[in-house]
């Protein structure tokens, strides 16, 4: 590990964290994949939380090493690394404890997830992330969670068998509305229905005060020709009755 990361990380001098930024991404790039493992070890520390000095540390370690690895598209060879520091911030609590004030593993996560999942388009990196990122979707931060979501979509359109093994789980997140769900593409398709569960064409076009409600009232109108209204929740009966 390069001296200067093995000085800030191992004494958690704050004073020459900045020093990072003054080297070479060349001259670091080698010394990245230490310098997360030693990053989480002492975020996995059972004082971090509180230790306002080691989280500021780790705060600018992260970004000077996102930084390298952006800069230097060494993704590949860290991403090990980066997803085992990532998964860690599992293991402690994510939910915000007061108005937009992220946890310090909040941070952690949040920052790691952009520099993976920015590389959607390299299989390999994604292959190792994707089984982390589906976890934080059922953890108590919407905001990640969010953000998650987008990222995921991307993959998907890249390579969507990566994702075909958690289906289930990001099915669960979207109907606990962790998801939002203008971002999701699970919606009926009606040309999908048998011919004998699709909406007759006439019913469609009646106007909505003389349609049924999905429950089986209906709105007020003055039609006495009236068909049910399917909808995700309520699907098409075996039958349609008579007008």
């Amino acid at each position: 590990m390069h001296h200067l990361f093995r000085l800030v990380l191992g004494q958690k001098d704050l004073s020459r964290a900045g020093d990072l930024f003054s080297l070479d991404d060349s001259e670091i790039e080698d010394s990245l994949t230490e310098a997360l493992e030693q990053i989480k070890i002492i975020s996995s520390s059972s004082d971090y939380q509180t230790n306002n000095n080691d989280q500021a540390v780790v705060e600018i370690c992260i970004t000077r090493i996102t930084t390298a690895i952006r800069e230097t598209e060494s993704i590949e060879k860290h991403a090990k690394a980066l997803v085992g520091l990532w998964d860690s911030c599992l293991e402690h609590n994510l939910k915000p404890s007061g108005k937009d004030e992220d946890t310090p593993h909040a941070k952690i996560a949040s920052d790691i997830m952009s520099c993976i999942l920015q590389n959607y388009n390299r299989p390999p990196v994604m292959a190792l992330a994707i089984p982390i990122a589906v976890k934080f979707l059922h953890r108590s931060n919407k905001e990640l969670c969010r953000n998650m979501s987008n990222y995921l979509s991307l993959a998907a359109i890249t390579k969507a068998d990566l994702l075909a093994d958690h289906t289930e789980v990001i099915v669960k997140s979207i109907l606990q509305e962790c998801l939002p769900r203008e971002q999701c593409d699970l919606r009926p398709i009606p040309q999908w229905w048998p011919p004998a569960h699709r909406l007759p064409t006439r019913t469609r076009a009646l106007p909505r005060s003389s349609r049924c409600c999905t429950d089986g009232s209906t709105f007020p109108g003055k039609s006495q020709h009236r068909q049910p209204v399917c909808s995700p929740l309520h699907p098409p009966p075996a039958r349609w009755p008579d007008s």
